[in-house]
């Protein structure tokens, strides 16, 4: 049996159909209308930060005006952290959003090398936590175009943090002597972020992040104790967490 042309064009469409709706699934690209409601969203996110350990030296009295040098890195352990986030797109592929980040810092221990006793590194357990509250402004990079529903972007920005430090105690020897020590500051701070989103509603969208947190510590006397100074190298952590947002 023979089939005219418009009846095998007809067959054919048919068959395309059939095959998008039905056949097997496809990595599909489609553009994503990002503006079927208000350019603003608010957002929020939860999930782990990863400290890189973090150098000091500092300046100990010892007696009178006598001074050591003691320096050596303190590590952390894993911690939680979560953040709040406003956001308005500029355009189809430029956001800009404002965030609010917190993360808790316990430390792990502290290793240190003293100049008086140059041959003789020490570790010390050290008990307590640094908080951080960041305050930062970000421009976002992602694409109309997704892929299954997936959407990635990636961002940086610059702000400045507020840490909260404090020590409890610190063990040596298997000795744990109390100590009693806090200290605040604000600071520099900048991240990067890379991640991806997906779009469950045209209103609510759920995604996964990675961001690169900097913070430019300041000097203090958290280490050193008073009459001494402590200067630090630069604070950086890994933040995994998942998102959502919410388009107005």
């Amino acid at each position: 049996m023979k089939l005219s042309s418009s009846r095998l064009f007809k067959t054919l469409f048919g068959l395309i159909a059939a095959a998008a709706i039905g056949g097997p699934a496809i990595a599909q690209t489609v553009e994503t209308p990002l503006f079927d409601h208000s350019r603003f969203y608010v957002g929020g996110d939860v999930g782990a930060i990863i400290p890189q350990d973090m150098s000091y030296t500092a300046s100990v009295p010892i007696i009178g005006t006598l001074k050591t040098t003691v320096s050596g890195h303190i590590s952390f352990n894993t911690g939680a952290a979560a953040g709040l986030s406003v956001g308005y797109h500029v355009n189809d592929w430029l956001a800009l959003q404002g965030d609010f980040e917190y993360a808790n810092l316990d430390y792990n221990k502290m290793t240190a090398s003293i100049a008086l006793l140059p041959t003789l590194p020490l570790t010390f357990g050290i008990s307590g936590h640094s908080e951080t509250y960041s305050f930062l402004a970000n421009a976002i990079i992602t694409n109309k175009t997704s892929w299954n529903g997936l959407t990635p972007y990636v961002g940086a920005g610059v702000g400045v943090s507020d840490v909260e430090s404090s020590f409890s105690s610190i063990t040596f020897a298997g000795i744990t002597v109390p100590v009693s020590d806090t200290h605040s500051e604000a600071d520099l701070a900048a991240d990067a972020m890379i991640g991806v989103n997906y779009r469950v509603t045209p209103q609510i969208i759920l995604g996964a992040r990675y961001r690169l947190l900097y913070i430019d510590k300041a000097n203090d006397d958290l280490i050193s104790g008073t009459g001494g100074s402590t200067s630090y190298g630069s604070l950086w952590g890994h933040v995994l967490t998942v998102t959502a947002a919410y388009h107005f």
